[in-house]
């Protein structure tokens, strides 16, 4: 009896300590995605466009904390934005899948990042107000673009129905692509 109850208490600590993990890391990647969006948005409030946007630029402003920020490992003189799981996040003006940052004048960015995906369906439901222009959700080792772009901000069926499509069957990591202004 008492180790069935020792068991059931070992069980309920491993499951809480799980769920406080992974809040955290829901709650760190969300303070890097705003600490992107707002050094972007300080970086470039004079200009009237994106030209010239790239990770190593905003990396190296010094507008982001430290933790966000590393050596390109392909390429060490220049460097990138990491998640707090250290995945690379790419920063790109023009709308996803339009082929429009290859264009100069870009008035919208693309902010990509790869995440596990018991994070995703928090991250998903982000509302990021007026930046916000659409998020498509994809497996991470996806190279296209999402089938579907979502105008506004998900609700959490939403989110869970879109992260778990995205995911497949595997639940692995998914990519979220922001496109933003």
């Amino acid at each position: 009896m008492v180790l069935a109850l020792s068991a059931v208490v070992i069980a309920g600590v491993v499951a809480y300590y799980q769920s406080a993990s992974t809040n955290e890391k829901a709650e760190q990647t969300t303070a890097m995605v705003v600490s992107l969006i707002s050094a972007v948005h300080s970086l470039y409030a004079s200009q009237t466009n994106y030209d010239g946007m790239n990770e190593d630029t905003i990396a190296k402003s010094g507008m982001l904390p430290a933790q966000y920020v590393a050596p390109n490992p392909t390429d060490p003189k220049k460097m990138i934005i990491v998640t707090p799981n250290g995945d690379q996040v790419w920063s790109l003006p023009g709308a996803q899948g339009s082929g429009d940052e290859k264009k100069p004048g870009q008035t919208v960015w693309q902010l990509t990042y790869t995440i596990p995906y018991d994070l995703c369906p928090a991250l998903a439901r982000l509302n990021l107000g007026d930046s916000f222009v659409n998020l498509g959700i994809v497996e991470a080792n996806s190279g296209g673009d999402p089938d579907h772009f979502y105008t506004k901000a998900l609700s959490v069926s939403e989110a869970v129905s879109a992260c778990s499509k995205a995911a497949g069957g595997d639940k692995g990591k998914v990519k979220l692509k922001y496109t933003l202004r």
